[in-house]
């Protein structure tokens, strides 16, 4: 059987989950394995110099990816497509579900849910993201109508987009997986909850993150006779950022909150072991790396019940309402108040369900589903 030539567009994953993504399919690509010759991939300079350097690993870049999204919008709608062909690529995996390229045929992976989620929507009405938002959403729509085959990273996220595009041809839940650096040995952890209880809660700011309610959740058990300390970690501004600063300064006990700002990925898994709880309060995900993380930091987790967050950490957290401060405290509390064999079962359940998540296994199904859509 010939072996194919595939071409990669993921000139823009700038994301961290996105960007994560690219180097994990590629970085676990096994040749031998799969009946695929070399692979093509269009990116800025900045991602490619991570990527390996294997002969069967081809980087592209140019100026239109270089440049803002109305070059790049250009590139894929005219010119990526004269590329594909130059390079005789049998099938485009697009890494963003939101393209102008109609190369055919071409499979696609769905990775932002932020435009399908009504309620996220709404708390960027009056801003200058919504025009962003609702252009991705019918591009979105019109893209997985058009492939030939769709990746979703959950059920939930697949159900979601699925809703709005009708029935399609083909598609197949592929999760992504755990950086190596957040594996432990667990033989020696000791989980014991004493005050000055720590919570660490990693993620950019946005309006749909929640930092400024985790906050108030913090501040109201403080004030109720606890002592707790809160870290945020991930940087960025704007008025989520706004809310969390007038939170944390109108609290009893401001010293007892930090904003860490950008921590670097790398750092991240020595700052998780410091803290006593892992904390996640977003509101929209397609599946979370850095839930996923979190679990395999084995920690006590208290979590969003929104989104795919239920389907990913099963039953091994404590679940809270992210819009609502009462209902993250009374989380926090119960896991306060838990035995620590209690809170060892939720960070071993949580632990040893991150092992199913990762980059090996998304690798060999990506590349596997490709293959086996272009069959058909």
């Amino acid at each position: 059987m010939k072996k194919i030539i595939v071409g990669v567009d993921a000139s823009r994953n700038k994301s961290g989950g996105a960007i994560d993504h690219i180097k994990g399919i590629i970085n676990c690509f096994d040749r031998e394995s799969h009946n695929i010759k070399e692979i093509h991939i269009w990116s800025y300079n900045e991602l490619l110099n991570e990527l390996p350097d294997n002969s069967w690993l081809k980087k592209h870049s140019n100026s239109y990816i270089e440049s803002g999204i109305i070059k790049n919008l250009y590139w894929q709608k005219f010119l990526l497509k004269k590329e594909l062909e130059y390079h005789d690529c049998d099938v485009l995996f697009s890494s963003d579900a939101s393209s102008l390229c109609r190369f055919s045929p071409f499979v696609t992976l769905s990775q932002d849910a932020l435009s399908f989620e009504k309620g996220t929507i709404r708390k960027f009405l009056f801003t200058r993201s919504i025009f962003r938002m609702l252009f991705i959403y019918f591009l979105q729509i019109s893209t997985v109508r058009a492939s030939k085959g769709t990746i979703f990273l959950t059920e939930y996220a697949k159900n979601l987009v699925i809703r709005k595009t009708g029935s399609i041809s083909r598609t197949q839940i592929i999760p992504h997986g755990v950086n190596s650096i957040f594996k432990l040995n667990i033989s020696h952890v000791k989980l014991s909850l004493l005050e000055p209880v720590s919570v660490i809660y990693v993620s950019n700011y946005s309006m749909y993150k929640n930092q400024w309610n985790v906050v108030q959740a913090v501040d109201q058990l403080n004030k109720e006779g606890y002592s707790i300390n809160l870290a945020l970690a991930g940087g960025g501004g704007g008025k989520a950022k706004k809310l969390t600063d007038s939170a944390m300064c109108n609290a009893k006990c401001p010293q007892n909150f930090h904003d860490l700002g950008r921590v670097q990925h790398s750092d991240l898994p020595k700052l998780i072991a410091k803290h006593d709880i892992f904390l996640f309060a977003s509101s929209c995900e397609t599946i979370s790396i850095t839930l996923l993380e979190g679990m395999a930091s084995f920690k006590p987790i208290a979590c969003s019940n929104k989104g795919p967050m239920p389907e990913v950490l099963g039953n091994n957290g404590v679940f809270f309402d992210p819009e609502d401060p009462f209902s993250i405290k009374l989380a926090l509390k119960k896991i306060m108040l838990n035995s620590d064999s209690e809170n060892y079962k939720l960070a071993f359940g949580a632990f040893e369900r991150s092992k199913y998540f990762s980059w090996e296994n998304c690798s060999r199904e990506t590349w596997n589903f490709i293959e086996k859509t272009l069959e058909e």
